[in-house]
């Protein structure tokens, strides 16, 4: 019985292990978008030809869809922030006639 109960302590260890780190992968990934989120508005304000309400419109867009947020602040440099920006703006645009 004693042996069972070593067995079974292994194996609840590597469970828990293995439950500590997704825990410490997921927070910090919500600690890099945090981030994200701290620096999106100055980055889109920096981007030629945006006025600020296209710049607060783009961040509350960003901001629901963490994913695009990556593509963007991966950009290599503005002119694919740019790009990624009014792709975003194009796709969400409620008078777009040729939406899927």
């Amino acid at each position: 019985m004693a042996t069972e109960f070593t067995g079974f302590m292994k194996g609840m260890s590597s469970h828990l292990e293995t439950i500590a780190n997704v825990m410490s992968s997921t927070q910090n990934r919500e600690i890099e978008v945090v981030e994200q989120k701290k620096r999106l508005l100055s980055e889109i304000a920096k981007l030629w030809g945006m006025t600020k309400a296209e710049a607060i419109r783009v961040a509350c867009l960003f901001t629901s869809n963490p994913s695009q947020m990556d593509v963007f602040f991966s950009s290599p440099d503005e002119d694919w922030k740019k790009e990624v920006v009014f792709d975003l703006i194009h796709r969400n645009d409620p008078l777009r006639h040729d939406k899927p």
